[in-house]
């Protein structure tokens, strides 16, 4: 149900759209749009009706005249810890592969609208940051992060491979090498490491990190919409066709990566809290 609240002594405007307990909520107050994650019980993990949700409310704040930034952040300890592989682990066998298409293709829908925008996008980001989840917060133009931040792909753990931009958006920011090592290995980068590689832009106690994101997207809001336009088209090249085509590619791997056999044990082997027993590989 939206929600408008106005105070026009301290010249203050807010809206709100979706209930308290949707999965995505958005809220534009004072030029800056905000959308969060709201699954803080599952992490934010990503299933159909987050994935939805999600793009639904990058739509509403990309295309509203009034908003001039963009943050987007998380409900609870974590920003998102990827797929929700309890709902998937529902699907496995034939309906595995066009449903996580489906949810990809909702995934970058927004990621494209982000970098294709004009506006300035700021992620905060703590706690658990993991497969899909990564590429929903590197596609931001300023990344902030807690202290509490932990990133691991998770992919080559459940027999899948990265979407939602995850490959796009760490290699712009650490290299290719560094990219396919990272996910490869599936080791765990914590918040000083993701600074020191680049992968974050700054470091704030936890406590601060949704108010250092608004008060960024704020100062942005107040420069010259024409000079961010610019810097946003020379520094961040990898939008319109290019992104178009480097997520497709993730797409179609996603999906040969789920009709292989070692999928439906990865996320088996996750359910039943085993350790998977991969085949070799084809």
């Amino acid at each position: 149900m939206p929600i408008a609240e106005r105070r026009h002594g301290s010249r203050r405007e807010s809206t709100m759209t979706g209930s308290a307990s949707a999965p995505v909520i958005s809220t534009i107050e004072d030029g800056v749009g905000i959308v969060t994650l709201n699954r803080p019980d599952n992490r934010n993990a990503i299933d159909r009706d987050l994935a939805s949700g999600w793009a639904r409310e990058i739509g509403r704040v990309v295309e509203h005249a009034g908003v001039r930034a963009i943050v987007l952040r998380a409900a609870g300890p974590a920003f998102s810890v990827g797929g929700d592989l309890a709902f998937f682990g529902e699907h496995l066998g034939p309906a595995l592969a066009p449903l996580l298409g489906e949810v990809i293709d909702l995934l970058n829908v927004a990621v494209q609208q982000l970098r294709d925008s004009e506006k300035p996008v700021i992620s905060a980001v703590q706690g658990a940051l993991a497969g899909g989840g990564i590429g929903m917060a590197l596609c931001a133009d300023v990344v902030i992060a807690s202290s509490s931040l932990k990133l691991r792909g998770s992919y080559a753990a459940i027999g899948l491979s990265p979407d939602a931009g995850a490959s796009c958006f760490l290699a712009e920011r650490v290299g290719d090498a560094q990219t396919c090592a990272l996910f490869m290995t599936n080791r765990t980068v914590g918040a000083d490491e993701c600074a020191a590689l680049g992968i974050v832009d700054r470091l704030v106690p936890t406590d601060a990190l949704h108010r250092e994101a608004h008060d960024l997207a704020q100062q942005l809001a107040q420069m010259s919409g024409s000079s961010i336009r610019t810097i946003k088209s020379l520094c961040k090249p990898l939008r319109g066709f290019a992104l178009a085509a480097r997520l497709q590619a993730e797409r179609d791997g996603m999906l040969r990566s789920a009709r292989h056999e070692d999928a439906a044990e990865g996320i088996g082997a996750f359910m039943t809290k085993r350790k998977p027993v991969f085949g070799k590989t084809s």
